[in-house]
């Protein structure tokens, strides 16, 4: 029996060598793509690396992704700026990114936090999961945070290679990287991802669907938001929260807003956090900033922007300072 399990352990050493190998191979080529998963493995490389070291540091979703201008910011206040904001998640995955930022980077001085009916939802599917490939392996804090989602067997994080499988596109947009390198474009800024396309009919095909939507509150998500603002506070981070404009016509689609953003008003009130709300502002009111009903193109963002800086310095922030 023991000769057995020697011969075995000698027959399968190398595979699981050239296994964990190539699995390092393919990470480190895939990361290194600024256009593949929406772009961001930009992102989660300087957040693992040490490398967003910002003063000013940007919470939120895809309307913060695409709303609010790094440059702009970095120009008005003379502060640097990075914007950690995710395409399709909720707040589970902006509270991972904290905790990356504080525990691998430089603290902040404020965090510019856009808020939305979707910040508290639960979700039981994981937005653009391809995002994670390169970071699973060995990866207990990502397994637990994303442990609560279908995209991932315990296989994914243990086993080298297994993740892969299947993984066509991964496969073709490393292929293109190697091939023509100057296709590896940069999309982000700071990691804000501007975008300039034509009005899009996104409304028109969710309403078509049902006229309304209505989200569901996660309970977890309000404890560790809460728990966020604590932590913030601890650590004297300035903290500013931010419901971001929508265009006027698309603002009824959501059925419940009031109640998914009313635990982030009571903590907003019972921690004196600064809550700026754009919904009504004349911004929201005009279809030329925006290229769906939910996120405004790129002169919309330079426009607002500078409105969202004006604000913050009139309501004396004091993590804010007009650059000289």
């Amino acid at each position: 029996m023991k000769k057995i399990l020697i011969k075995t352990a000698i027959f399968f050493l190398p595979v699981a060598v050239l296994a964990y190998g190539l699995d390092i191979l393919i990470s480190s080529t895939l990361v290194r793509s600024n256009d593949y998963a929406d772009g961001e493995f930009p992102v989660w490389n300087d957040l693992y690396n040490g490398k967003v070291n910002a003063d000013i540091i940007i919470f939120g979703a895809s309307n913060a992704l695409r709303g609010l201008d790094t440059e702009v910011i970095e120009k008005r206040t003379g502060a640097s700026t990075y914007s950690l904001a995710v395409n399709g998640l909720n707040f589970r995955i902006q509270y991972l990114r904290f905790r990356l930022l504080l525990t691998r980077n430089k603290k902040p001085k404020l965090i510019i936090n856009a808020v939305s009916a979707a910040t508290l939802e639960k979700t039981p599917e994981l937005y653009n999961p391809d995002q994670f490939l390169p970071f699973l392996l060995y990866n207990k804090s990502l397994e637990n945070v994303l442990d609560e989602y279908r995209d991932f067997k315990k296989t994914d994080y243990n086993v080298p290679l297994i993740r892969y499988f299947g993984k066509k596109e991964a496969f073709i947009n490393i292929l293109k990287m190697l091939i023509d390198p100057s296709s590896n474009r940069t999309r982000r800024i700071k990691g804000y991802m501007p975008n300039d396309q034509e009005w899009t009919s996104d409304l028109e095909k969710a309403k078509a669907v049902s006229s309304t939507r209505e989200f569901v509150l996660d309970t977890s998500l309000v404890a560790l938001f809460n728990k966020y603002v604590t932590e913030c506070k601890d650590q004297n981070i300035g903290l500013v929260f931010v419901n971001m404009p929508e265009y006027i016509e698309g603002q009824s689609y959501v059925a419940n807003r009031e109640e998914m953003l009313a635990p982030i008003f009571r903590s907003s009130i019972d921690n004196q956090i600064s809550f700026f709300n754009y919904l009504k502002d004349s911004i929201s009111c005009d279809k030329k900033y925006f290229f769906n009903t939910g996120h405004l193109n790129m002169y919309g963002a330079k426009v607002f922007t500078n409105r969202l800086i004006d604000d913050i310095i009139s309501a004396e922030i004091k993590e804010i300072k007009i650059s000289d």
